[in-house]
């Protein structure tokens, strides 16, 4: 279970979902990378974790099929 996330660690605004093809992957998005890649505040399991709930499509189908822990995130990423 992950923890809950508190407001200093928590994105502070909510992120657009990116309907996104396998290989056009979350990492050339801005966003993304300003609220929650380059947050220190955040584990890198929290990040997995909203990097899921920002997809959707096939990218989402393909992260999906990883567990939520910190070694998945930089293989995804």
């Amino acid at each position: 279970m992950l923890p809950t996330p508190t407001a200093s660690t928590a994105p502070p605004t909510k992120l657009d979902k990116q309907n996104v093809s396998s290989t056009e992957w979350v990492g050339s998005d801005d966003e993304f990378s300003a609220l929650v890649d380059m947050n220190v505040a955040l584990s890198v399991s929290q990040k997995l974790h909203y990097l899921r709930r920002c997809l959707n499509g096939d990218a989402l189908k393909i992260v999906n099929e990883f567990k939520i822990c910190d070694a998945n995130y930089t293989e995804i990423v």
